[in-house]
Formats: C-alpha cells, structure tokens, sequence
C-alpha cells in the first residue's frame, strides 16, 4: 500500500477493521512458536510494547528478490543492477550483444501480464519492430473485498509532475452476510 494515495489506504484500514483484521505498524517480531493449523504465537514489540498474537497460520511476504546471482552471466558480458536485476534498456537489450531478459529478472513490475507485455516488446525487437516498455500503463489490482484497482498515476503521484487532476470517489462499504464472521 506505500504507493496508494493516503485516503486509499485509510478505506482499506477501515474495511480491514470492519473485519476485525488489525494492522499493525512498525512492529518487530521477536519470537514465533507454535505450529500451523494448531495454535501459533508471535510475539511483536511495537513502540517498546511486547505484544502476542495468536492464530492458526503465520503468512510470511518479504517480497522477492532476482535469483540471477551464480549463473556466469558476467561470461557472458551480463551486468546486473545494484538492486541483483539483469540489466537492460527500455527495449529490454541486455549489456551483452543479442541476449534480452523479461519478466523480474529485468527488473519489470512483478505481474504475470507484464512478463507477456516483455515478450512482446522483445518479439517486436527480434522481428524488426521497435517497442520499448517506457511509458507503459500497468494495471493493477489488490485483492482485497472490495478489490483495489487501478492504472496510471495515482492522484498523488499526477501532483507531483504537476498534472492537473480531477477526482471522485464514493464509499465501498461491505456489508456483514449472516452466518459469515
């Protein structure tokens, strides 16, 4: 949610709490005990307050990260980024002469749809066209109920280039069905 505009985040922490679900910020885990699908402990400081949380499952999402490191791509004359990424221009070209890479080892937004989006600008390139992958609109969306969608700037990030704006919104509350908790 770091990239979501402040009002957008405030409809989804509502609807989290509508759900009972807390969030908890700046929270250091200090200790995980238990077992899944049978009791599971975590223990959090937060604002130098120990706290213990209780469940069923323990979701870990730290992201991802690139697994190029280890191949002999510097053999090849691939340079990676700082970031562990192969390395490439917006026509997805690597810094070796007729090699291309896609998808999130070249660093693109971590989508299924835009690793098919890399392959066609890649095809385009091999068949004579000229596609690049600046400038693209990426869609996306967040699962979550109701779901979160969106693509182009947010209107913070329109703002900050100075791209005038015009916006509307309307509630998304979710009512309680019976029997669901």
């Amino acid at each position: 949610m770091s990239k979501e505009d402040p009002d957008v985040c405030d409809a989804l922490r509502s609807l989290l709490a509508d759900e009972d679900i807390d969030i908890l910020l700046n929270a250091r885990i200090k200790q995980i005990s238990g077992k899944c699908s049978d009791l599971v402990s975590v223990v959090v400081e937060q604002k130098g307050i120990e706290k213990i949380l209780k469940g069923s499952h323990v979701l870990v999402a730290t992201g991802r990260n690139p697994n190029a490191e280890g191949l002999g791509l510097e053999l090849a004359g691939i340079e990676l980024t700082d970031r562990g990424y192969i390395k490439v221009n917006e026509r997805l070209q690597t810094t070796a002469p007729g090699v291309w890479a896609i998808g999130e080892v070249a660093g693109s937004p971590q989508f299924t749809h835009i690793s098919i989006d890399d392959f066609r600008v890649v095809h385009a390139n091999l068949t004579g066209g000229n596609r690049v992958t600046t400038g693209r609109q990426v869609p996306y969306c967040l699962f979550t109920d109701p779901e979160l969608a969106r693509i182009g700037l947010s209107e913070t990030e329109a703002e900050a280039h100075r791209i005038s704006t015009t916006s509307g919104g309307f509630p998304c509350k979710r009512k309680r069905v019976s029997g669901r908790g």
